[in-house]
């Protein structure tokens, strides 16, 4: 953790396979408050305590991708996030996963790519999530044409599907 305080001045810190660090230690032990990036890909159960990261302030970018056993838990409290990536192929991302998405309302990119438990049900919940203007779906094949008409048409500001 010594060598995390050396960061302070980073904005953007890629962990992705830093499977021993968790979010607590990132946090209260080497003092990131200023941390803007943070890319966290392969983490594997570290990346389940995301809730200590409700701590990071100006955090706005997140990507905890390829993290199977990720199933969203903590993202609720991420509520600054404007771009998030939980994209991961046979991941755990499913319409419950979802629901924690549902007060980010400051998103603007979202890539849940290789979500293939999410169905329309699931995308209704992001409905509300109206600055979202960039968004992967590439994987989610239990989504069908209703769900992303409904989808087109809660989401005025969405300039990118894919």
């Amino acid at each position: 953790m010594a060598h995390l305080s050396d960061l302070n001045s980073h904005q953007r810190i890629d962990l992705s396979g830093c499977r021993r660090l968790s979010p607590t230690g990132l946090q209260t032990e080497s003092g990131l408050s200023s941390q803007e990036h943070l890319r966290w890909h392969r983490a594997g159960a570290a990346a389940e305590g995301l809730p200590a990261l409700k701590n990071l302030p100006n955090l706005t970018t997140l990507d905890v991708s390829d993290n199977t056993g990720f199933n969203g838990d903590g993202l609720q409290h991420l509520t600054q996030l404007m771009s998030l990536s939980v994209a991961c192929p046979r991941g755990s991302i499913s319409n419950d996963s979802l629901q924690r998405l549902v007060g980010l309302t400051k998103l603007v990119s979202l890539d849940l790519g290789g979500g293939d438990q999410i169905d329309d049900r699931g995308l209704a919940l992001l409905h509300g999530i109206k600055n979202l203007q960039s968004l992967n779906l590439y994987g989610c094949h239990k989504v069908n044409d209703a769900g992303f008409n409904q989808l087109f048409t809660a989401l005025p500001n969405l300039e990118t599907l894919n």
